[in-house]
């Protein structure tokens, strides 16, 4: 091949390489990890009767976020002393990284790179999960008999 139609085609090797690492950054998921993908609320706690609220989120490409706490928190006062905001996060759960599914196990497993407790950074939280329609039902535990429940949100 001559000089000149080397350089002429070499825009395109470049732009078909571009296009086949971006084709590649997507990750081929299996049904369940497939299911995950989207936005949950809270629909139940596990029983524990405090009625939170709640939202948990996953990504095709493993990344994951989630929050809850409490539905009727009280505001600050205007000269909130420590104890305020104590209790003001009492109960919440905060935190995100990424995730990976194990089709096999049935579990999720939350890779916390960022949490409102400096403790779980860097730790993992697994979760057994099962799916009933559009809910996403997660347990804590092999032997936890009440799960938390998160329904889907539509996609907009």
């Amino acid at each position: 091949m001559d000089r000149k139609r080397f350089l002429g085609v070499m825009p395109l090797a470049t732009v078909a390489r571009l296009d086949a690492d971006r084709l590649g950054a997507q990750k081929v998921l299996g049904p369940d990890a497939e299911r995950f993908i989207g936005t949950y609320k809270l629909i139940s706690s596990g029983g524990s009767g405090e009625n939170p609220i709640g939202r948990i989120h996953y990504d095709r490409v493993g990344r994951m976020h989630v929050m809850f706490h409490a539905r009727d928190r009280e505001p600050l006062p205007q000269n909130a002393t420590a104890e305020d905001y104590r209790e003001s996060i009492r109960g919440m759960q905060a935190y995100f990284g990424t995730y990976t599914v194990d089709e096999i196990a049935k579990t999720v497993t939350h890779h916390m790179e960022g949490a409102l407790s400096p403790n779980d950074v860097g730790r993992d939280r697994v979760r057994w999960y099962t799916f009933d329609g559009n809910r996403l039902n997660l347990l804590t535990s092999q032997t936890a008999t009440v799960p938390l429940v998160w329904e889907k949100l539509p996609e907009d």
